[in-house]
C-alpha cells in the first residue's frame, strides 16, 4: 500500500501527465486540420500539381483517421478533469478511499506519451514543494520541444 504522500504525488502526476497529453493531441489535431483545408482547398486553385495537393489530402486524412488525436484529446482532457477533482477533494478522502479512488481512475488512464513525463514530474514537484524545494529535472532536446508544443515546461 502507497503512502499517502505517494498517493497525492501520483494523483498530481497523473493530472498533468493527461492534461499534456490532451493540449498536445488536440494542437496535432488542428494542425492537421488545417492543413487538410489548406490544402483541399488548393486542389480547386490553379497551381499545376495537383496530383500533389491530392496525395497531401489522402495522406492527411489518413494520418488524421488512424492517429485518432481529436478522441485521444478529449479522453485525456476528460481524464485530466477527473484527476483534478481528486485533487480538490483529495482532504475529504481517507488514505485507504483516497487510493481507492485513484486506482479506479488509473484504469481508464490514456496511454500518454513518454516525451511528456520529464515535464509532468517537474510541475508535480512544483506544485507540490514550490519553486525552493523542487529538484527539476532536465529535458532533452525532443522532450523539450513536446513539452513546450504540450503547453507545460516548467
Amino acid at each position: 500500500m502507497m503512502e499517502r504522500w505517494e498517493l497525492e504525488y501520483s494523483i498530481y502526476l497523473s493530472h498533468y501527465k493527461e492534461k499534456m497529453y490532451a493540449t498536445l493531441t488536440g494542437r496535432i489535431d488542428k494542425a492537421i486540420n488545417f492543413a487538410l483545408i489548406l490544402t483541399g482547398s488548393a486542389v480547386f486553385a490553379n497551381f499545376g500539381g495537383n496530383m500533389f495537393f491530392g496525395a497531401a489530402v489522402a495522406s492527411l486524412a489518413a494520418l488524421s483517421f488512424v492517429g485518432e488525436f481529436s478522441r485521444k484529446s478529449s479522453e485525456a482532457l476528460r481524464m485530466s478533469k477527473e484527476y483534478h477533482q481528486l485533487i480538490i477533494n483529495k482532504g475529504d478522502y481517507t488514505e485507504p478511499d483516497l487510493s481507492k479512488a485513484f486506482s479506479e481512475l488509473n484504469k481508464t488512464d490514456s496511454p500518454v506519451w513518454n516525451c511528456l513525463s520529464v515535464a509532468a514530474r517537474n510541475r508535480t514537484n512544483l506544485a507540490l514543494y514550490g519553486k525552493e524545494k523542487s529538484h527539476l529535472e532536465e529535458y532533452n532536446t525532443f522532450d523539450s520541444i513536446m513539452s513546450w508544443l504540450a503547453g507545460d515546461k516548467p
